[in-house]
């Protein structure tokens, strides 16, 4: 608790730094940005293990972003450092079916599973640098370049398919081709690759008039990671895959074949690309609606701010397509914004929470 009331207190102190900054001004800063979504399972357990909580049907896509940042601006440059972790899984609707009923216990239909599963997680460590030019009057640009060393390795892909009939032997034929620090299907012992990349982010502000502006932010629109002597497993599954229905689990008992190797790998971040637009309807009462995007995951949010003095605000959104209620607000160089789409964490699947704070000389 006293490391509550700690936290707490220099988050208000910080607060009364408020204002926006000048050209010449130094800032210094922390900032927290973490959001992730998944189609079908609950966010909590892409990280840990599936049970089924808050499980939707038709999805195929998740990802998760948590970024913290700390640093200082002064007048037009940006210098801070980042740590990452970022997760992104495509997969087919089958393949979702298939992993809950054997994940949860559950009795696994008849029929013809195709699977397809396409998986990348990250993290880095390393030193962003940004530039903000005004283009013209209301209308600004800014670019950051992270360079940063990455670590928990784990890009690869699963396909095939699998047939399952009454209580007979299933026959399938699974291609399994992934590049891992830690061997998440066989737990082979190998030695853990570093990498070593960059990414590019770029922002735009734009005031259209004094009442509607406008915000497009386009979040690793370059990137690379370059891991040398990466572990590689690719591998074959087929037939030999064994079912019993005595209490609805899936024993899988493929005969393998593959093999083991080290190798260079260069991969890159997904980009995240958000527009926003906002109206001010007097000095109180603010609108503002968001679109994001992400691979074939797209969001879309709608806001209301209520100015209750200079530099403090209240605001409430609502995501129409994660159907996540979300709270938000700011009182001078302390803002936050956090969002849900269900009560229970534990079967959210949308979670949003993002601060920052700040002291400006």
């Amino acid at each position: 608790m006293r490391k509550f009331y700690l936290w707490f207190g220099t988050v208000f102190i910080f607060a009364q730094c408020r204002g926006v900054p000048s050209a010449s001004a130094t800032e210094i800063y922390t900032e927290i940005d973490s959001e992730a979504y998944s189609e079908s399972f609950s966010v909590k357990e892409l990280v840990s293990e599936i049970k089924g909580a808050g499980y939707a049907s038709g999805g195929e896509a998740a990802f998760l972003h948590a970024q913290f940042s700390a640093g200082a601006r002064m007048g037009n440059w940006d210098l801070a450092v980042v740590t990452r972790y970022d997760a992104a899984l495509d997969y087919s609707e089958a393949t979702a079916r298939l992993i809950l009923a054997s994940s949860a216990d559950g009795d696994v239909p008849d029929g013809i599973y195709n699977l397809a599963l396409d998986v990348q997680t990250v993290s880095a460590t390393g030193l962003r640098v940004g530039y903000r030019y005004a283009v013209s009057e209301g209308l600004s640009v800014k670019a950051s370049l992270t360079g940063f060393q990455a670590q928990n390795l784990l890009d690869g892909r699963i396909s095939g398919q699998l047939e399952l009939s009454g209580s007979a032997d299933a026959q399938g034929d699974l291609l399994l081709d992934y590049y891992y620090g830690n061997d998440p299907v066989f737990g082979q012992d190998a030695d853990a690759p570093d990498g070593y990349g960059y990414a590019v982010d770029i922002a735009v502000n734009w005031q259209a008039t004094p009442a509607l502006s406008f915000a497009l932010n386009l979040d690793d629109i370059v990137s690379d990671i370059r891991w040398d002597a990466a572990p590689r497993t690719v591998a074959d599954a087929t037939s030999g895959i064994s079912r019993t229905d005595e209490d609805g689990l899936l024993i899988i008992r493929p005969a393998l074949s593959g093999q083991n190797s080290t190798e260079t790998l260069s991969n890159s971040y997904m980009t995240r690309t958000a527009v926003q637009a906002d109206y001010s309807l007097n000095n109180t009462w603010s609108l503002h609606q968001s679109v994001f995007n992400a691979k074939d995951i797209w969001l879309s949010r709608s806001g209301v701010d209520y100015s209750f003095a200079t530099g403090a605000k209240l605001g409430a959104t609502y995501d129409w397509i994660a159907r996540a209620v979300g709270v938000s607000g700011q009182y001078g160089a302390f803002r936050f914004d956090i969002a849900t789409d269900a009560a229970d964490l534990s079967k959210a699947r949308y979670l949003r929470a993002q601060a920052a704070v700040a002291i400006i000389f």
